[in-house]
């Protein structure tokens, strides 16, 4: 009865790490979701260049793929198995911190070279392959090869994950963020309207985002908006204070439950929050996680009217997959 129904694309492996054959467009345009991503969630573009069968891509491949959908599995060359070490904790955690792009370099001419060299990257040698992380603005903030990185030694988990860790972005402390905010709502009569966000939780907390910047004006004529990423210093001294949700829930991730909102008057006290009876609503997606939040606001507005907390709750399906 209801005819034809396609179930809606998942990415895999291959949306991420491009053939040499890629149209140059495409490669910009994967670039330019990469440094968006970079700036919803508080990360940087980690940027693989090589042949995919390169150990080092193949551990990052496979690292990447323990915690992705299903058809996320790594391509490895029959001769060359998958690295046992790639799924050590040590790559996976500052993983995090990054969006991914890989290309596929090996011979000469191709639009994955001609896009490093337009912009200014280092080209990996035949028998090497390349990193270079970029910050959300696309600017270098460091590069290595392979050869460079291990010094011609096995390549390791500890040392990859060492390299990544230097070169992730560097985060405000949650204190003072929290301070500032509280200070703000007390000047100007308001509530704090804070969500702790984590880039484990991925396009969960980039949804969130996109909706409290697209309507931030009418969210602040009561709120003052706060983001608390699970990285920053002393996120989780912040946290502690206010949570009302059982820790054990997390995964091992540490960022199932994520986001989560919770609305503080000035003292920092919570007024409501977004864990409802039925758990946590993240960012609200059913009919009853909807009217939940709908409650929240309107247990906790002051200047908002029906008609914009109406519009505030009709905004939460713009953008659902």
């Amino acid at each position: 009865q209801l005819g034809t129904i396609e179930r809606p694309r998942t990415d895999t492996m291959d949306d991420v790490f491009l053939s040499e054959s890629t149209p140059p467009q495409e490669i910009e345009s994967l670039l330019t979701s990469a440094r968006h991503s970079a700036n919803m969630l508080d990360l940087r573009v980690l940027l693989i260049s090589g042949a995919h069968n390169n150990e080092i891509i193949q551990a990052i491949r496979s690292s990447m793929a323990v915690s992705a959908p299903v058809n996320w599995k790594p391509m490895t060359d029959k001769a060359a198995p998958e690295p046992q070490w790639a799924k050590d904790l040590a790559v996976q955690r500052p993983m995090l911190n990054y969006t991914v792009i890989g290309l596929d370099v090996t011979g000469p001419g191709t639009p994955t070279g001609k896009f490093l060299e337009r912009h200014k990257l280092a080209r990996p040698a035949t028998d090497d392959m390349q990193l270079a992380v970029l910050d959300a603005d696309g600017h270098l903030v460091a590069e290595t090869s392979g050869r460079q990185l291990f010094g011609g030694k096995q390549p390791s988990a500890a040392t990859l994950g060492d390299w990544l860790r230097k070169q992730r972005p560097k985060l405000p402390d949650a204190e003072r963020l929290l301070a500032q905010a509280l200070a703000q709502a007390k000047l100007e009569n308001k509530r704090v309207f804070l969500r702790e966000n984590s880039p484990g939780a991925g396009a969960y907390c980039t949804r969130l985002n996109l909706y409290v910047e697209k309507y931030k004006s009418l969210i602040e004529k009561d709120y003052v908006c706060l983001k608390i990423d699970v990285r920053c210093p002393n996120a989780n001294a912040v946290i502690d204070r206010i949570r009302d949700y059982d820790i054990k829930d997390y995964s091992s991730s540490g960022s199932a439950t994520l986001p989560w909102m919770v609305i503080l008057d000035s003292a920092g006290r919570p007024v409501v929050s977004g864990t409802s009876p039925h758990g946590n609503i993240g960012i609200p997606e059913s009919a009853q996680e909807t009217s939940y939040y709908a409650w929240m606001l309107r247990a906790s507005a002051q200047r908002l009217t029906d008609e914009e907390i109406s519009k505030l709750v009709a905004g939460l399906s713009e953008g659902r997959p």
